[in-house]
């Protein structure tokens, strides 16, 4: 081999052993852990619950919490609600709003919480009005129809209130509360009622799952309802008072026998008994008896005025308080005329109350006929008491 087959040889080899080298530097390589440069970011989160809170009022201004049937808001109604009388109609405003910072509307559900006692023929309505306030002839949205017995909420009865803004409370809704009592009302009866407000704050969740959730709170008000106490007696001739309330009830007295044109005096005085409530006093005609009731009874005739000063001649100079027609005396069988009202004053729990007083003068005409000496018979007035 000559010198210059021998280089070219050993140019090879340099040249696979070169190649072989970078062989091996790639095989390297691929054994080898690449290193980097490296960083982080974090993200955090700060999860509060919301708050919820249904308040109320019974001026329209002062708004607490009355979360328990026991704490309920005393319900403020026009009449005294210790002394109802068949018929009446008594009123009372309510207001809810949710209170400041709460975060979500809300849906308010009413229902009938407890009652308790005999609240018997009591019956309600009640209405969203567009201002504080509440009477007898207020109107406004029905939320529950008239007529409709204390104790009772038709199902699905709600309204809508919406929370404030910037923290603030929301706007209220006003309420109004009509209760009347029945003709059936039995005096002295007494219950309770109360009304929920059952708040509910509407949350929608998210994911793939989607949950209805509820904040939820409620309020209460509530008020006693007792009938009146209506009871009356009465005194004749000056004697002890009693109950008169069949015939022929209290005795009148006559001091003397009828002639021509002579009058008698009977003074009757009727009062409502302890603990009743106030009225208003009707005579009737007196129901004639007697073995002469035709002639005697159908002769005689009547005046009445109120005053419980001395029953004689001098209580009907002047001008006084004319039962009857001013002035004209009438049958026996005349009541008093429309328009009259005596008025019985109320009684204290403990005390009765202050005596109304009618003056009879009873007369025998002057003309009155020769056949009516020795003739006997009997009037009987009826006075009727109604409370007010």
């Amino acid at each position: 081999m000559t010198d210059t087959d021998e280089d070219r040889v050993s140019g090879r080899r340099r040249k696979l052993q070169a190649v072989l080298a970078t062989g091996l530097m790639l095989g390297a390589g691929a054994t080898v852990t690449l290193a980097a440069w490296s960083d982080s970011e974090y993200a955090t989160g700060t999860f509060s619950a919301g708050t919820f809170n249904l308040v109320g009022s019974t001026d329209g201004t002062t708004f607490t919490d009355h979360a328990t049937s026991g704490a309920a808001a005393a319900l403020l109604f026009t009449v005294n609600t210790a002394t109802l009388s068949p018929t009446d109609v008594t009123a009372s405003p309510f207001a809810v709003q949710l209170a400041a910072n709460t975060t979500n509307n809300a849906t308010v559900t009413i229902s009938s919480s407890t009652t308790t006692g005999s609240i018997a023929n009591l019956t309600y309505q009640l209405l969203q009005t567009t201002s504080f306030g509440c009477t007898a002839t207020t109107t406004g949205t029905t939320l529950v129809t008239a007529g409709t017995a204390v104790g009772s909420v038709p199902s699905s009865t709600t309204f809508s209130l919406a929370k404030g803004t910037s923290g603030a409370a929301g706007s209220p809704v006003y309420l109004c509360f009509k209760v009347t009592a029945g003709s059936g009302l039995v005096q002295g009866q007494t219950g309770t009622a109360t009304w929920q407000f059952q708040a509910a704050g509407v949350l929608l969740g998210s994911g793939a799952g989607t949950t209805l959730a509820s904040w939820t709170d409620a309020e209460f008000g509530g008020a006693s309802f007792t009938g009146s106490v209506f009871a009356t007696e009465s005194s004749a001739n000056g004697g002890a008072y009693a109950d008169n309330t069949t015939a022929p009830g209290a005795s009148l007295t006559m001091s003397g026998a009828f002639a021509p044109g002579v009058s008698v005096y009977v003074p009757v005085l009727i009062r409502t008994k302890a603990a009743s409530v106030a009225g208003t006093a009707t005579l009737n005609g007196a129901t004639l008896g007697g073995t002469d009731v035709s002639t005697l009874g159908a002769a005689l005739v009547y005046r009445v005025v109120r005053t419980t000063g001395t029953c004689a001649a001098s209580a009907f100079a002047g001008s006084p308080a004319f039962v009857g027609a001013s002035g004209v005396a009438r049958p026996l069988t005349a009541g008093q005329e429309a328009g009259v009202s005596n008025p019985l004053i109320a009684a204290t729990a403990s005390t009765p109350g202050t005596a109304t007083g009618l003056c009879f003068e009873i007369t025998l005409p002057t003309a009155a006929a020769n056949s009516l000496q020795g003739k006997t018979a009997t009037a009987t007035w009826l006075i009727t008491a109604v409370s007010s």
